[in-house]
């Protein structure tokens, strides 16, 4: 969203390319409502994963996940709105 933030593109555009894309899965999860995961408890599963192997991606998401503690009880579609 911070690409699309940067190149001008409406939110509502660009979910709907993300939902008919390869990433609609994630981006379903993302946008969704009425759902309730916090960011704490995925940045505590992808330090699991990290920790069991070398995944330099997980590695990143965990920092991005853990970036702002302050967001760490909100659900994790909100993740978007920090990362802007």
């Amino acid at each position: 969203m911070a690409l699309a933030d940067a190149l001008g593109l409406s939110e509502d555009q660009v979910k709907r390319a993300m939902a008919a894309s390869p990433l609609a899965g994630i981006a379903g999860r993302a946008f969704a409502e009425g759902a309730y995961f916090p960011i704490r408890l995925a940045a505590k599963d992808v330090a699991l994963a990290a920790a069991a192997a070398s995944l330099p991606i997980a590695t990143t998401v965990h920092q991005r996940l853990t970036v702002h503690p302050e967001a760490a009880d909100e659900d994790l579609s909100q993740i978007v709105k920090w990362s802007r």
